[in-house]
């Protein structure tokens, strides 16, 4: 079971990372090597956390959201690589071996997929939104750990552009010198 389940919201993750932009802009060359570090020594614990974590299902409904649930993964279209997860996935959400819990990178992976699809008529529409009315009541979970994934790898991105820019003003020092 997850141990983190504070929804942040879009917003305050935004404001969250705006401060952290603001942080690292200030640090000098060997602090923000060693703040890398530790982001990415974060980074790595998330991940196997992530790796491991299992949420429980819901048990109102289980049954008709994973039959709903295969019927829309039987229409996915996929290449060798990702059929083998598919298979995992559909698997897992057997109507006839529901489990008590799943894989959080299972879930994701399933949410996401279905999430990208498109769907046409009200039968395709009305299972969509019974998927997703039953998994409402694991949502804060489910988003809480989406989020810290998602900030973690964007202060990230912060730290490499910054120290991209500590190289690109190290280069036209170096070219300045060598100009003259």
């Amino acid at each position: 079971m997850a141990k983190e389940t504070k929804v942040m919201g879009q917003a305050e993750i935004q404001k969250r990372l705006t401060e952290y932009r603001t942080k690292v802009s200030g640090m000098t060359f060997d602090k923000l090597v060693l703040e890398e570090k530790s982001v990415v020594e974060e980074i790595d614990k998330h991940n196997a956390y992530v790796s491991q974590c299992k949420i429980n299902l819901p048990a109102k409904n289980k049954v008709d959201a994973m039959v709903a649930i295969q019927e829309l993964l039987e229409r996915q279209k996929v290449q060798w690589g990702f059929a083998i997860v598919m298979a995992k996935i559909f698997k897992t959400f057997d109507p006839h071996n529901a489990p008590k819990e799943v894989e959080f990178t299972i879930l994701d992976t399933m949410l996401r997929t279905l999430s990208s699809q498109e769907y046409t008529g009200s039968e395709d529409w009305l299972k969509c939104d019974f998927i997703n009315s039953y998994f409402e009541p694991i949502r804060d979970e489910y988003v809480s750990i989406s989020e810290k994934t998602y900030e973690l790898a964007e202060k990230h991105v912060i730290i490499d552009e910054t120290l991209r820019l500590f190289s690109e003003r190290k280069a036209d020092k170096a070219e300045t010198k060598v100009g003259n």
